[in-house]
């Protein structure tokens, strides 16, 4: 073991160590936990007044020196062989046993004993579109993918294979779930060993918004991956939580010490030393889905922007007519317009990634009638990719996309570097002969097979690009593996 401390005593200290020594910063307590199976000490980590480190679990005999003594960061090597850290973030509930952590059999040292998590509940987080149980999840996991953009570390919520490097953070229930009081938000390893399967927990039921869920599962994967307190109230790694906007951050650590022995901590520079860096040229994609293009509108309305990225799409702005009318970050990307004069407009965002890639959308072009409510004459337009179509002539992109199950959704082309929108999965296309030629985004399994439109022309190869005709048609160009076609197709409202 290697020391103990605490930065706010007070309650937390009720038995959950058998030796606490509160403002310790050296290393000093050692010994078993009283009455704990895998002695060590329990880590409590983060709280809504403050918290208390206990010990670092016992060093991984890699991070040994010949002579017994304990390495640094920068002088243990664990090869990933090109593969990027992985978090997997558990929403399901979990039975926990005691034991060396093993996220494949959720074995945690952590708990005093065998423990019961329940899954997490949603209820508490959803806000806006962001409306379902999966839409929440989706939302943290790409919240929590931000703060680690810039780290060469995957956040996923499918769990990895069995054996793979990988660490686990449980998100659900109350402390009491795991033995502690009330007011802990959150537990982990403090681990110097780049040690690559960890298990941390993170209460979901003790935090009042996503904002702070987020920042509390991002502190505690810190920890795991290196990380100490510092006493910097817009900091990440600060002990109390907080729900305002916070960076990584540098301040002394007020608990002990950094993982380099030091009594500091620049928390990004010390994260870059456990799992590397992340550089990002590849530009998001964003689209505007609601309205459809061509729809009929009221003088005020909601506009909706969904998008994609390789690592995370970051933030969101709108223009109509030219105008920015404001710029939205994560978790959803939705716009009051208002107060907009009758006729026609045309509106466009303007995507960025967490590197500062862009993207700007296709313009989409709409018609406001003050009345059209009243009148029954409002129009959705055309469809964006994920919603329900029925040829190409239902959608912004010109593709219609029928999975495996018969389910048709209006797609895109895509590739791992360029994924699809919540929803939709990036599905392999077939020829007539089965073999996979392309892939397309779709709502299930494959094969994918692009529907026809109405004059009986099958659409594939790459996404179109829209261009105003006249007499309300609309002229798309299609790029064939062997010929380049063009074909008129007739928009209509829905």
């Amino acid at each position: 073991m290697i020391y103990a401390g605490c930065a706010e005593s007070g309650e937390l200290e009720l038995g959950q160590q058998s030796a606490p020594v509160a403002g310790l910063a050296s290393p000093a307590v050692t010994g078993p936990r009283v009455g704990h199976p895998m002695g060590g000490y329990q880590i409590v980590t983060r709280t809504h007044t403050g918290s208390c480190i206990v010990v670092i679990p016992d060093p991984q005999p890699y991070a040994l020196r010949p002579d017994g003594t304990h390495m640094l960061p920068h002088e243990i090597i664990r090869p990933k062989a090109g593969e990027a850290h992985t978090l997997y973030l558990h929403f399901g509930g979990a039975n926990i046993s005691v034991g060396q952590d093993n996220p494949d059999t959720f074995t945690s040292f952590i708990p005093w004993s065998d423990s019961v998590i329940p899954e997490f509940d949603h209820t508490a987080f959803t806000r806006g579109t962001i409306d379902t149980r999966e839409k929440v999840i989706e939302a943290i996991r790409q919240w929590v993918q931000y703060f680690y953009a810039h780290n060469d570390l995957r956040v996923v919520t499918v769990q990895p294979a069995a054996g793979s490097n990988y660490g686990m953070m449980v998100v659900g229930g109350a402390p009491g779930d795991l033995g502690n009081p009330s007011g802990v938000l959150g537990i982990s390893p403090f681990d110097c060993d780049k040690f690559e399967r960890n298990v941390s927990f993170t209460f979901s039921e003790d935090h009042g918004t996503m904002q702070m869920l987020v920042q509390t599962i991002t502190h505690e994967a810190g920890h795991a991956y290196g990380l100490a307190h510092i006493s910097n109230n817009q900091a990440i790694m600060n002990p109390s939580a907080s729900n305002g906007e916070v960076t990584w951050g540098t301040g002394t650590v007020p608990d002990g010490q950094a993982c380099d022995g030091s009594g500091t901590q620049d928390s990004f520079e010390a994260l870059k030393e456990h799992v590397g860096v992340r550089e990002d040229t590849t530009p998001p994609w964003v689209e505007i889905y609601k309205p459809g293009d061509e729809a009929i509108v009221p003088n005020a309305f909601q506009a909706l922007v969904h998008g994609t990225d390789n690592v995370v799409l970051w933030s969101v702005e709108f223009f109509v007519d030219g105008a920015s009318i404001r710029k939205q970050t994560l978790p959803e990307f939705a716009f009051q317009v208002s107060d907009l004069p009758e006729g026609a407009h045309q509106l466009w965002a303007i995507g960025e990634d967490a590197h500062g890639n862009t993207f700007t959308s296709e313009p989409i072009d709409v018609t406001v009638e003050a009345n059209c409510g009243a009148l029954a004459e409002c129009t959705e337009g055309l469809s964006g990719v994920g919603e329900i179509c029925a040829s190409a002539e239902d959608c912004m992109t010109g593709l219609c996309a029928e999975d495996a199950m018969g389910v048709s959704v209006c797609s895109r082309v895509c590739d791992v570097a360029d994924p699809c929108p919540w929803g939709t999965e990036c599905t392999p296309s077939e020829t007539g002969d089965g073999s996979a030629v392309d892939f397309y985004c779709a709502a299930g399994p494959a094969p994918v097979h692009i529907l026809v439109n109405a004059s009986g022309y099958e659409l594939s190869g790459c996404s179109t690009a829209r261009e105003t005709a006249p007499a309300g048609t609309l002229l798309i160009g299609l790029l064939f593996s062997l010929l380049v076609g063009l074909l008129w197709l007739r928009r209509r409202n829905r």
